[in-house]
């Protein structure tokens, strides 16, 4: 679907040079907007950045309330966090009375993600549980995604185990509808996790679901999830692919000036010890009853 949109938009952006009515315009803008943010494409931010203005000189305040919304994300995505927060105040000015439900969804979600970014967690917990509420109340197909973030503020305030149990949840509701687009996603999270709790059994299978559907629907955005790739291959010794993994992931980044979001951080910091142990994680199980053996006869 997002491939298909990308497709119709690269026809139909070139009409821009031809100068359409300004609200004709503001909407293609946005719609690309979107589409590129999907496939994680940072040209987007131009697009979004050109809509807004169009918006605002027609006096549009929900489709520039909107357009805010997608705005954000790319300076989020830069670590502009400060910026962020102000942009969404505006936004939610702009959608307080606005009929747009769906976007006053997307409004709260990101609030959540902003706040949680700034090290906020009760805001980042709260704004995430009004948003599953107001999905569940819409039956919005967006739920499974607010609750993997409230699952996100569970991990980085140290609650693994309830970050487990609500990122299953999330998993549950999404498989409900087959090729849920966050699906993959919430593989990666849930098999991240566990790899924190040192539980490769669980997190194995995951990730290669994950892997899997990530390549069967050619998912640009996925470079956003290979990192529990890379621990899975450090913890099972394949310390070379790991680094290949985990470079590619820098590269990219750096390429679409994008940083590593803060709930990354431990699993990175797993990998950096995996990596610079003397002994991979492998040959430690296998020398571990030896040692054992040894100690018991110095004491």
């Amino acid at each position: 679907m997002i491939a298909e949109g990308r497709r119709y938009l690269d026809r139909i952006l070139p009409l821009l040079g031809r100068d359409p009515p300004p609200t004709t315009a503001a909407h293609i803008l946005r719609r690309a907007a979107v589409f590129c943010h999907a496939s994680d494409d940072p040209a987007g931010q131009a697009h979004a950045e050109r809509a807004a203005a169009l918006y605002r000189e027609l006096g549009d305040r929900p489709n520039l309330g909107r357009t805010l919304c997608i705005f954000v994300v790319y300076h989020a995505s830069q670590g502009r966090y400060a910026e962020a927060k102000a942009i969404l105040l505006e936004a939610q000015q702009l959608l307080a009375d606005s009929r747009f439900k769906k976007s006053q969804l997307i409004l709260t979600n990101l609030l959540g993600i902003v706040s949680d970014y700034m090290m906020n967690p009760e805001d980042a917990r709260r704004y995430f549980i009004q948003a599953v509420e107001l999905a569940g109340a819409v039956q919005s197909v967006r739920e499974p995604m607010y609750l993997s973030n409230l699952g996100i503020v569970e991990h980085m305030s140290g609650n693994i185990d309830r970050a487990i149990e609500v990122t299953r949840a999330a998993l549950s509701r999404a498989r409900l509808s087959p090729g849920h687009y966050i699906l993959g996603h919430l593989l990666c999270n849930l098999g991240g996790y566990f790899l924190l709790k040192d539980n490769l059994d669980e997190a194995r299978p995951l990730l290669e679901e994950a892997l899997s559907l990530f390549a069967s629907r050619h998912d640009y955005s996925a470079i956003m999830f290979l990192p529990p790739l890379a621990v899975l291959l450090g913890a099972r010794g394949a310390s070379r692919a790991c680094r290949a993994l985990i470079g590619y992931v820098e590269a990219e980044r750096a390429r679409r000036k994008m940083t590593a979001p803060p709930d990354e951080r431990p699993l990175l910091d797993k990998l950096s010890t995996l990596l610079s142990a003397g002994l991979q994680p492998v040959e430690i199980e296998a020398r571990r009853p030896k040692a054992l053996a040894g100690a018991k006869r110095k004491s």
